[in-house]
């Protein structure tokens, strides 16, 4: 009888200590691997493993589909085996670096098909325990890749979780340049919150401001394809971001330190709309008709002789949108963007940091100068938000507390 009451006090003890148990969510694995390939090709899937001061025994595997066969690249003193269901990199001792990535390549069965997913496992000793973290599924997709356009380039765009409990992701744009070598600007814009830190550049300068991440080329790169990666976190978020992007690029386009585009002294803005990847949301989308329609209500009609609008004097915090600037170029009439983009609302030009910069609209909220934003990238490519607070230009992100009270 005391036998049994001491095994039932001991299973209780047990279950009790696993409530109280917390997972370590600085030990994670970032996996980087291509969204579709075509049979009977190779690819390469890297692993970046972040185990912070982790040391002993650990074993990483991945469950590979019937017709993938892997070999080993990077291993980092690991034991690799491969058999026909699964690669497993085996370490008696984790390498001492808190952050390291293993590698392995991957051939393509010629007959493979369709949608495969890879799941994946990493096991590791802590307090005399084997824990289990469970790895993302990864999908790829075997067959014809995406049909490109050869008149000009396309982005193609991947969201990797990395540590999803920390609000933390790498997106990865694959470009298909179609040997388009001119200067080039690629932006996102990332959801508030969040914070974009650069990875790979391919030869850009990366910027992250109001929130936006922007990669900037003085020559679009020659290769038929490529990759850029950044990471974006939030210590407040954990549900994966919403990403919109846009790529713009032409002759005359001449790209700043800060991403704004500088009409070339003698030369007008770029002689045409440029090509652009919006992925508007919904809520946008339902917001852009009714500004639209309140624009055209209270729209000024447009003449040859239409002069600039200088900003009113206004309180609190408004928004506008911003369509050009520069810094050489003689002042702008509002009939030349009239003409040029088809922009009939008011144009005003404002003076900042030795820049003349051409804005529109007059929003109390973010979301309708998000709104108002997508309507005029279907003239102006790269248009963005600008903020102001009592008449003075600001950060957007200084503004976006009071976003709640502006809806």
């Amino acid at each position: 009888m005391i036998k049994i009451v001491l095994l039932l006090c001991s299973a209780i003890s047990i279950f009790l200590a696993s409530l109280f148990m917390t997972v370590d969510h600085s030990i994670f694995v970032e996996q980087i691997v291509p969204t579709s390939v075509m049979p009977g090709s190779e690819f390469t899937i890297s692993l970046v493993i972040h185990k912070g001061k982790q040391t002993g025994f650990a074993r990483l595997q991945h469950f590979l589909p019937k017709g993938f066969t892997a070999e080993p690249l990077e291993i980092a003193k690991a034991q690799f085996i491969n058999d026909e269901e699964s690669a497993k990199f085996i370490w008696i001792a984790l390498p001492i670096e808190e952050v390291f990535t293993v590698s392995y390549k991957v051939k393509v069965d010629s007959t493979l098909n369709g949608r495969q997913v890879i799941n994946g496992l990493f096991y590791y000793i802590q307090d005399e325990k084997t824990q289990k973290l469970a790895l993302d599924p990864i999908e790829i997709t075997i067959g014809s890749p995406v049909a490109i356009d050869t008149d000009k380039p396309a982005v193609e765009r991947k969201l990797i979780s990395i540590n999803p409990n920390k609000g933390e992701f790498r997106v990865e744009l694959l470009f298909h340049t179609n040997s388009e070598k001119t200067a080039a600007k690629f932006t996102d814009e990332i959801p508030v919150g969040y914070i974009a830190e650069a990875i790979e550049n391919f030869g850009a300068t990366f910027s992250f401001h109001d929130q936006r991440a922007e990669f900037n080329w003085t020559t679009f790169p020659t290769e038929n394809t490529f990759t850029i990666a950044y990471r974006v976190y939030s210590s407040t978020a954990t549900a994966a971001p919403k990403i919109d992007g846009m790529l713009v690029y032409g002759d005359n386009l001449n790209l700043t330190d800060d991403g704004l585009n500088k009409v070339k002294e003698g030369d007008d803005t770029p002689d045409s709309i440029m090509d652009e990847l919006i992925k508007s949301e919904k809520e946008e989308r339902a917001i852009a008709g009714k500004v639209k329609q309140d624009l055209e209500n209270s729209s000024v009609e447009a003449s040859e002789s239409t002069s600039l609008n200088l900003p009113s004097p206004q309180t609190g915090i408004y928004y506008k949108v911003q369509i050009c600037a520069t810094r050489k170029s003689p002042s702008r009439e509002g009939s030349f963007f009239e003409k040029k983009y088809n922009v009939t609302d008011p144009v005003q030009l404002t003076e900042h940091e030795g820049w003349k910069k051409y804005i529109i609209g007059n929003c109390n909220s973010i979301k309708e100068a998000k709104a108002l934003k997508q309507i005029t990238r279907l003239k102006v490519s790269d248009a963005f938000v600008v903020a102001y607070n009592n008449g003075e230009r600001v950060p957007l992100s200084s503004t976006l507390h009071s976003n709640k009270l502006n809806q």
